[in-house]
């Protein structure tokens, strides 16, 4: 008796299938979730709308930057790229220097580049055309030896640098600024470690004599989608593998470790 006194307190409360609770109508069913959805839609155009304002100040009030970032920081319109460099003090918070700033930033960069990317073929011959250096030459100090030194690092960046994040085609694709000095005739740096290997074929006989020949190539699952570069382009992967590698050169100390690719 207990129990279905308990029954019929429970089915009483409930409503039968497919009937709506009083008071609602099918209509106000169907617009509940977009109703729900516009205030949230409504907040993030104010806080788009607020990195917006904050970014095209005069000044930036950087505590109030690093507050809202840490809340959270929109991706699109470049504007998470440009708070990473006020936050990291790239840029100061006068925007009004900014462009000038970024010319002296990226001289700079291109200056190390240029310095810390040994053409060793450079100090081959002198003026007078005597052979003054060669692969072979003993001498630490020469380019040839620091050359092959610094492929011992640019061979372990390589290796990270070509498998980041395969799942995204962002990397794999043609920066829109590739180095100039590659159109220059400057080799690149992947140039200096790529492997190359001869083709071959595994030879196999039935017992009918008829002879097999099977390729022993393997590829990587992801390279049938990227299309080769053209003369002069470069991937997005190979501008970070030129960061990390001016990087290690700069800071013997540190050199260059895995962690930092995740940086990038």
């Amino acid at each position: 008796m207990q129990n279905g006194m308990e029954t019929a307190k429970y089915t009483r409360g409930r409503s039968r299938e497919g009937e709506l609770p009083k008071g609602r109508s099918l209509e106000s069913r169907n617009t509940a979730a977009p109703l729900a959805a516009a205030p949230e839609m409504a907040s993030r155009r104010a806080w788009l709308e607020d990195f917006r304002h904050m970014l095209s100040s005069e000044a930036i009030d950087f505590e109030r930057l690093r507050t809202r970032c840490f809340q959270g920081c929109p991706d699109g319109e470049g504007i998470r790229a440009t708070c990473w460099k006020i936050l990291l003090g790239y840029l100061p918070p006068d925007t009004s220097s900014w462009e000038a700033v970024l010319e002296s930033k990226r001289a700079l960069y291109h200056q190390l580049v240029k310095e810390t990317i040994i053409n060793p073929h450079e100090d081959e011959e002198s003026d007078s055309g005597e052979v003054v250096d060669h692969p072979l030459n003993p001498n630490p100090e020469s380019s040839w030896n620091r050359f092959f030194v610094d492929n011992q690092v640019l061979l372990q960046i390589d290796h990270d640098t070509r498998r980041l994040y395969p799942d995204l085609s962002f990397f794999q694709q043609p920066t829109p600024y590739p180095r100039a000095s590659y159109s220059a005739g400057m080799e690149a740096l992947k140039k200096r470690v790529e492997r190359s290997s001869l083709p071959s074929q595994r030879v196999g006989t039935t017992r009918m004599g008829i002879i097999n020949m099977k390729s022993t190539a393997k590829y990587s699952s992801l390279e049938k989608y990227y299309l080769p570069l053209k003369e002069g382009e470069e991937a997005h992967w190979e501008v970070v593998e030129r960061i990390l590698f001016v990087h290690a050169k700069c800071n013997k100390g540190i050199g260059y470790v895995q962690v930092l690719i995740a940086q990038c």
